[in-house]
């Protein structure tokens, strides 16, 4: 839930206050480190530093607050799940299952010009891809496929009209 402008408003002040009051408090611990240090007690320096470190970090945790009150609040309030794709040829290069066999329908050719004929069988095993190169290298039995995201985009997006489960 968003919290009023007036209360953001009023940590952002806070935090602001805190940090100048931090440095405030090194400013002196330096100014006058001299002279304590003549007088024979180091006591305002710490008390200056300790400072320092005290308003440093509520000053911080007040700035994260505020930016985390400006994240938007998920409209349910409950997490999203996780993006899993769904398995089968619908979802492209991605729903591939390892161990099970598919027939291609439609002739491919991939990037190296290696050629899959209709009616021949392959049995998948994995996928790697190289975003640099926008390659999908995907490893069947007998042979391995090699699609380019540009050369090969037809199949790629309509993978289920090239192969079909056996």
């Amino acid at each position: 839930m968003r919290e009023p402008a007036a209360a953001a408003a009023v940590r952002a002040i806070l935090a602001i206050l805190c940090f100048a009051i931090a440095l405030a408090s090194v400013s002196f611990a330096f100014a006058h480190a001299d002279r304590v240090a003549a007088a024979g007690g180091f006591g305002p320096i710490v008390a200056a530093l300790v400072s320092f470190l005290v308003f440093g970090i509520v000053g911080f945790f007040l700035l994260l607050r505020l930016r985390d009150a400006r994240k938007p609040a998920l409209a349910s309030g409950v997490p999203r799940e996780p993006y899993l794709p769904e398995s089968g040829l619908a979802a492209g290069v991605y729903g591939l299952i390892p161990g099970a066999k598919y027939r291609v329908i439609r002739p491919i050719t991939d990037c190296y010009g290696a050629s899959f004929e209709a009616g021949e069988e392959l049995t998948f095993v994995s996928r790697d891809y190289l975003p640099y190169h926008g390659g999908h290298t995907l490893v069947f039995r007998p042979r391995t496929m090699y699609l380019q995201d540009d050369e090969n985009a037809g199949v790629l997006h309509a993978l289920d009209t090239y192969l079909a489960n056996v």
